[in-house]
């Protein structure tokens, strides 16, 4: 169900763009680009309401809160009672 994935801020970027329904044709014309940090986490779901939805985007908070990142606290929508 859940899925985690280890990568470069090329490959991020190009996953956030297909999660959001950009082509690339789409991010060259509308000069479309996230500064995707060093360690950063980037949570993407699916709502409740069946939208894509980036919940967290860059978070490096855990780093120096020594946190963890609360992620099972989203509304996923397999978390909704149907």
């Amino acid at each position: 169900e859940n899925i985690i994935i280890v990568s470069h801020k090329g490959a991020i970027q190009n996953m956030l763009f297909a999660w959001l329904g950009l082509s690339i044709e789409d991010v060259y014309a509308k000069n479309i680009s996230f500064d995707i940090r060093p360690a950063s986490v980037t949570i993407l779901g699916i709502n409740r309401w069946r939208e894509h939805t980036i919940f967290s985007l860059n978070d490096t908070s855990y780093l120096s809160e020594k946190r963890d990142l609360a992620v099972f606290d989203y509304k996923y929508l397999n978390r909704i009672s149907r």
